[in-house]
């Protein structure tokens, strides 16, 4: 295969993915190869309470508090929040729509989290953030 190839060459690549990745401004195997994506996700980069910045994605690892509560809104809509510690500053976790989540965190466990914190209400809060218990975190600091 040579990078001057059309993507029809590429295994895998039909007629509705060369589609999207035409529109993508991808249209050889030279082109495809050297596409990187816009941004790197790097879970490995711990946040300090009195150093992050608002809106900047952080690594945490916060103990949980007490197992969480929905609010339910409007319908369908719900709210489940869960109290965390966070080197001595209180947290919230904010998961929008996800009531499942109610049973999955245990009290006095230690827990990663990764995403936006920001301050609301007179507190600090992260909103629908990614998480792993810290006993086992598995491959959540690989880079994706």
């Amino acid at each position: 295969m040579k990078w001057e190839d059309s993507l029809e060459k590429v295994k895998g690549v039909g007629p509705k993915r060369r589609i999207a990745l035409e529109q993508a401004g991808i249209k050889t195997v030279g082109e495809l190869v050297s596409y990187y994506p816009r941004k790197y996700i790097d879970r490995s980069v711990f946040g300090k309470p009195e150093q992050f910045l608002e809106d900047q994605e952080i690594s945490l690892k916060a103990t949980v508090l007490d197992k969480g509560r929905v609010q339910r809104i409007r319908g369908k809509l719900s709210i489940f929040t869960v109290p965390l510690l966070w080197q001595e500053n209180k947290i919230s976790a904010v998961f929008f729509n996800q009531p499942y989540l109610k049973g999955t965190f245990q009290e006095n466990q230690d827990y990663y989290f990764y995403g936006r914190v920001k301050k609301a209400y007179g507190g600090l809060k992260i909103t629908n953030p990614q998480f792993v218990i810290a006993s086992n975190p598995g491959k959540f600091f690989a880079l994706t």
